[in-house]
């Protein structure tokens, strides 16, 4: 779309750990942390320290940043290829523009590693109409998981 940002999306380096680690917490009391019980926010901030980060890295994650301009304005964490766990961007990029960017990009990475060509997220109320817009379906009821409130959807293609 004309007018629209353009992101670039990189995979998360480790040198770029502890920036993505407070983007996440900054960016997570800013959108989510109301969908969070306070159990779920402290959970929250723990699984985005930049160890929590790192660690996942080293297992069945994929960390990735997204820019605009230069500029840090979202991070995204994708679990064994094809489930997105986290998707945070800064409020101005929240749109569906950006979001499509994110999706597309998701969808080359599953197409080039999976057979099976569907990706899942774990959204919150606030991502619902962006997701269902790029075509997601709604897969489960809305539930508490991690200690906020989200639905699971999935993208078939």
């Amino acid at each position: 779309m004309e007018g629209e940002p353009k992101v670039e999306i990189a995979r998360l380096e480790d040198s770029d750990v502890e920036r993505a680690s407070l983007f996440a917490r900054n960016n997570f009391q800013d959108s989510l942390a109301i969908f969070y019980n306070d159990s779920g926010v402290e959970q929250f901030h723990d699984s985005v320290s930049d160890m929590a980060i790192s660690e996942r890295m080293r297992q069945l994650s994929n960390f990735f940043l997204v820019s605009c301009e230069g500029r840090l304005v979202g991070l995204f964490e994708l679990h064994r290829i094809r489930h997105i766990t986290l998707l945070l961007l800064e409020a101005e990029m929240a749109k569906d523009a950006v979001v499509s960017q994110i999706v597309d990009f998701i969808r080359g990475f599953v197409d080039e590693r999976e057979f099976d060509h569907y990706m899942t997220v774990h959204a919150p109320p606030s991502g619902y109409p962006i997701f269902k817009r790029l075509g997601f379906k709604v897969t489960g009821e809305e539930h508490v998981y991690c200690g906020g409130i989200c639905s699971t959807m999935k993208l078939v293609w």
